[in-house]
């Protein structure tokens, strides 16, 4: 058989191979040297970037990369603030994302840039530089009324190109969408060990105008006596601590006082939850007299934050670390935390929360006595099983919270005689761990003299009185468990 003849002559293969070449590299490359068709403008390498600018929109912008800062950047520019990761993570995203359309034809931009808005007030401007210096620019102007998109040039081009409005939108909205939107990115209250507190009328420009709060090994929190002694501590905290001296302690060659673990715990918890609502206006000044913190400790970098006024029932102006930009916040921190000191000191009635105990019980001469057991579901009634137990353990759950945020109201003198008159009920609570009494006894009643209601400490002779609804509620328990017991 044959081979079948070929109408191309064997001369000509080299010149088509040559011509598929040509063609290849003018399909990639264009006519003019331009790249012809959509292409990337910057391609996507987030660990190498060192930074990125902005400049346009009435706004300039400077993202640097900062592995030791919170979120792992810093924002300058105009307005310097904490930076949000994942904001800045959005803008390279887009940024690389981002496809510039094949070379406009015709196009004479480089002598009369003006008419395609990029020699102009419209104009933005973007440069991304790399770790090892490389550098990629892009600059775009006005919209083209027809297509909707934007003129552009640079990303490696000299040609004029066009880019979407997405891009657009996305430089439009800094610097407010890489700005931080928790108060303080990568914090976490177990990590602070000090706390200084700032209250109105303390700015001085005296540094001891700050009262300093420390935690302890045993994660409980001490307040250093202010400079002002007594002034700013409350009557009940002044007349508890000038008679006794459980709440109280001497180091480093100052007085320190046992503060509510709670409050603290809790000033803790809105500075590390709450988000930014909104950011004000540049313009807007910090006060020189808002209720202040400031947070360090070995686990995190210092940091300051100073409210301002409110906005509205659920608003507050803020200001953090310093950076001028100010934040709108939810008013709850500052209507819970910035009462001043009182609110702070240690005056509940029991010195060791009920919460950290074993089991207690409460104990009246003409109404029996009931017991509950601390667990892992929570305060059980420590019974036989009947149709009140719910209810008791409910009952039990209760009373143990409100004990533990029985305040003070006044501190009373006691000759060690009982001062209660009859009926008294008796708390006597069991626990364990470092400087807990095993066993402690505290009598709540009426007080013989004054007709007030009063809780006694038999030990150490404490006497204080208390809330009345105390004992309506130890009255209550104590009649349901009688009706359990028959």
């Amino acid at each position: 058989m044959s081979r079948r003849e070929t109408a191309i002559p064997r001369s000509v293969y080299p010149l088509l191979i040559l011509l598929a070449l040509a063609a290849l590299w003018l399909w990639r490359a264009g006519g003019d040297g331009e790249p012809s068709g959509p292409r990337r403008l910057f391609e996507r390498a987030d660990e190498t970037i060192a930074s990125c600018v902005v400049r346009g929109g009435d706004a300039y912008v400077v993202l640097e990369r900062d592995p030791a800062g919170p979120g792992g950047w810093r924002l300058g520019g105009d307005l310097s603030d904490l930076a949000d990761e994942d904001g800045v993570a959005a803008l390279l995203a887009d940024l690389a994302a981002t496809l510039g359309t094949e070379p406009v034809a015709d196009a004479t931009w480089t002598s009369l840039p003006e008419d395609y808005g990029l020699d102009g007030p419209g104009l933005f401007e973007v440069l991304v530089v790399d770790a090892d210096g490389g550098r990629r620019s892009l600059r775009i102007g006005a919209r083209n009324p027809a297509t909707g998109l934007f003129y552009a040039t640079g990303a490696g081009s000299e040609a004029l190109f066009m880019v979407g409005e997405d891009l657009v939108r996305t430089l439009v909205a800094l610097p407010g969408s890489v700005r931080a939107r928790t108060l303080w990115p990568g914090f976490a209250r177990d990590q602070a060990d000090t706390v200084r507190l700032r209250f109105p009328g303390q700015a001085n420009g005296d540094r001891l105008a700050w009262d300093l709060v420390a935690r302890d090994d045993g994660n409980r929190w001490w307040l250093r006596l202010p400079t002002d002694g007594w002034a700013r501590t409350g009557d009940a905290a002044r007349g508890y601590h000038s008679r006794h001296a459980d709440r109280r302690k001497s180091e480093a060659g100052a007085d320190w006082l046992r503060l509510r673990d709670r409050e603290i715990a809790n000033l803790l918890s809105y500075l590390e939850s709450d988000r930014v609502r909104d950011f004000l206006p540049p313009d807007v000044a910090a006060p020189t007299d808002g209720f202040a913190v400031r947070v360090s400790g070995a686990g995190c970098a210092a940091r300051e934050v100073i409210f301002g006024d409110l906005e509205t029932e659920n608003r507050v102006q803020a200001w953090r670390d310093g950076y001028p930009g100010g934040l709108v916040l939810p008013a709850e921190i500052v209507r819970e935390c910035a009462g001043g000191l009182p609110r702070y000191l240690h005056t509940d009635v029991l010195t060791h929360r009920l919460a950290a105990a074993d089991s207690f019980a409460l104990t009246r001469a003409d109404l029996g006595r009931v017991s509950f057991v601390n667990t892992y579901d929570g305060w059980r009634v420590n019974a036989p099983a009947t149709t009140d137990r719910e209810r008791l353990d409910l009952m039990g759950s209760d009373l143990a919270f409100h004990l533990d945020h029985l305040a003070i109201r006044r501190v009373l003198d006691t000759t060690g005689v009982d001062p209660l008159r009859p009926p008294q009920t008796t708390l006597t609570v069991w626990a364990t761990g470092p400087g807990v009494p095993p066993r402690a006894e505290v009598r709540f009643g009426l007080h013989a003299a004054e007709n007030v209601p009063v809780a006694w400490f038999p030990a150490d002779g404490r006497l204080v009185v208390v809330e009345r609804d105390i004992l309506i509620t130890f009255q209550t328990v104590l009649m349901t468990a009688v009706g359990l017991k028959r």
